[in-house]
């Protein structure tokens, strides 16, 4: 009793008989299981867009990745102390709860649990700074674009006696 868990020992065995002759084993050696699981620290979820996560966490000892959720399950059975999994393909405005676990070499198992939501995919915002300078029979306009990281095209319409209504209406 009283030994560390996954820890080689060394040991010999003495023995003599009455008349004091010793003999000795020769170097045995043993290895104490390993029983402990790891322990998951830090566990958190970063770098949310709306189709995009990436889970993370920080585990005590060498323990392989593995992320469980409604969009399946994400292995990596590298041993390693840092683990993180970039999650793709998820849909906009979603809760996502989730399990993470780990198993040392020794297959012990250790588990936690999470949530997040994945953002909304909102329109850009409008553009700024609209500049009409009148001319000639002609007009010239500036503006700045949105900023927004997903922001692709401007559409200008014009109409004679009122503003159009929709992207479809007017010139």
């Amino acid at each position: 009793g009283g030994l560390t868990e996954a820890t080689l020992y060394h040991f010999q065995i003495w023995a003599s008989d009455n008349s004091g002759n010793p003999t000795t084993s020769s170097d045995l050696t043993f290895t104490t299981l390993d029983t402990t699981a790891p322990i998951i620290t830090n566990l958190q979820v970063t770098s949310i867009t709306e189709t995009t996560a990436t889970v993370s966490w920080d585990t005590d000892e060498l323990s392989d990745t593995e992320v469980v959720g409604s969009f399946g399950t994400i292995t990596d059975g590298t041993m390693v102390l840092t683990h993180s999994v970039n999650l793709t393909g998820l849909t906009p405005g979603t809760l996502y709860p989730i399990d993470v676990f780990s198993s040392d070499a020794s297959a012990n198992d250790a588990t936690d649990s999470t949530s997040f939501t994945t953002l909304i995919d909102l329109p850009p915002t409008n553009v700024v700074g609209f500049v009409a300078a009148a001319g000639d029979e002609q007009v010239g306009l500036t503006w700045t674009n949105p900023p927004d990281l997903d922001f692709a095209s401007v559409s200008l319409r014009f109409k004679l006696g009122s503003a159009p209504t929709s992207i479809t209406d007017g010139t």
